[in-house]
């Protein structure tokens, strides 16, 4: 681009009588300064909502938690087809007592054993036995345990009588409070003196049934039954019965030497 500044003849407005002057156009002159910002415009419109999001995976599985301890076991029942409901009020004799059998002799220092099964919840608020010949001063007492099937006799003790004097012939009956869950139990008796009860047969096959025998055979010699475990016999002094009578010297008592005894079933 030339430096040089362009020469142009311009006629005067003033007509031809004035002297013409020549003008001179410059170079551009520099660009201004920026001119001030203009104000924000309004905001545009909402966009449309975005569809919904991918669901995230399953996380992983937490770990198991700690195993819980064993259970307690209870006691072994019966089987349930022999169920049934004891009624407050009633007296029952021991599933398996047999004919009565009279003048069952007991000596002091001796007691003496009556499997007892329980077919069902029951409280037993009395125990009884009949008294054949009276003694002067004899009392006798009750007791009963569980029996233990790892023995194959009475274990632990449940229910303690108080004692009643043996004076007079007829019923003997003590109070107690035993609530006993449906399984085998023994009532055992304990005399102070000697004294002859009222007894029971037949019971020897119903115990062999439950408890079993260390007979040489469980099937009686003959049309009697004799030689059969009716029940169980061990040496205790009159007063505290034991807490248990596992270790205890057991002595099988042949049929017709155990007191028929009974049992009054309570509210529970």
């Amino acid at each position: 681009m030339s430096l040089v500044p362009e020469v142009r003849r311009i006629t005067p407005p003033g007509g031809p009588g004035e002297p013409q002057r020549l003008a001179i156009e410059g170079t551009p002159g520099p660009e201004g300064p920026e001119g001030p910002q203009g104000p924000e415009g309004p905001e545009g419109p909402q966009g449309p909502q975005g569809g919904p999001g991918i669901q995230g995976g399953e996380g992983p599985e937490g770990p198991e938690g700690p195993q819980g301890g064993p259970g307690v076991q209870g006691p072994p029942g019966l089987a349930p087809s022999l169920s049934t409901t004891y009624l407050a009020g009633r007296r029952y004799l021991p599933m398996g007592h047999g004919q009565p059998v009279a003048g069952i002799a007991q000596t002091v220092g001796q007691a003496v054993m009556s499997l007892c099964p329980i077919a069902g919840p029951v409280r037993i608020v009395e125990l009884a036995a009949r008294l054949s010949t009276a003694v002067a001063g004899s009392k006798c007492q009750f007791a009963i345990y569980r029996h233990s099937f790892q023995t194959g006799g009475p274990d632990g003790l449940v229910a303690v009588s108080g004692e009643q004097a043996s004076t007079a012939a007829g019923l003997v009956s003590i109070a107690v409070n035993a609530e006993l869950e449906a399984g085998l139990y023994w009532v055992v008796m304990s005399f102070s003196a000697a004294t002859v009860w009222l007894g029971q047969f037949v019971m020897s096959p119903a115990i062999i049934g439950l408890i079993g025998t260390t007979a040489a055979d469980a099937i009686p010699a003959g049309t009697g039954n004799g030689s059969q475990t009716a029940g169980l016999q061990t040496v205790m002094a009159y007063g505290a019965f034991p807490a248990s009578l596992a270790a205890a010297p057991l002595v099988g008592k042949s049929p017709g030497t155990i007191p028929m005894v009974q049992f009054t079933a309570g509210q529970l």
